[in-house]
């Protein structure tokens, strides 16, 4: 330790002080901006996206339906006119990977909503300690901080 001090410039203190000031509302503005985006993630996972394939899904199915009514209408005709059902046929099939994708997806959702709800309980400290950083450590440090400097200043101007 040393025997005395020698403090000449308090200035470069206040000038730290401004900065945590700014650091702690960068850090809280980034806390909430990774909140409000984990919020939007989780909305989608949860709620858009299976909609989106329950409606996609529905769709297939009624697809599928329609197109084999018209293959079995046109294959009815067939013996009467000798006409060859290709398009139909092919709408058949369209809607039918159409569907097997829909299904697909669905299940995949599953799979997806399990890894995120993981994924969110193992950030979920990360995201704690970045919230109790700059909302209660950084404010702390930063009034820590201006104690000392009033009392620097008192020193100095004695």
């Amino acid at each position: 330790m040393a025997d005395s001090a020698d403090i000449r410039d308090v200035d470069a203190l206040k000038e730290f002080e401004s900065f945590l000031g700014r650091f702690k509302d960068a850090m809280t503005n980034r806390n909430d901006e990774v909140r409000t985006e984990y919020a939007r993630v989780t909305t989608w996972v949860n709620s858009d996206a299976p909609a989106y394939w329950r409606h996609e899904t529905n769709k297939a199915e009624q697809r599928v339906s329609e197109a084999g009514m018209a293959l079995a209408l046109c294959r009815a005709k067939v013996r009467e006119d000798h006409e060859v059902c290709t398009d139909q046929q092919r709408q058949v099939e369209i809607w039918k990977r159409r569907l097997e994708l829909c299904q697909v997806r669905n299940k995949q959702l599953h799979l997806i909503q399990q890894e995120w709800e993981q994924f969110i309980q193992e950030s979920r400290n990360a995201i704690s300690g970045g919230v109790d950083l700059s909302d209660t450590e950084l404010g702390q440090a930063r009034a820590d901080l201006q104690k000392t400097i009033e009392v620097l200043q008192r020193y100095t101007g004695l």
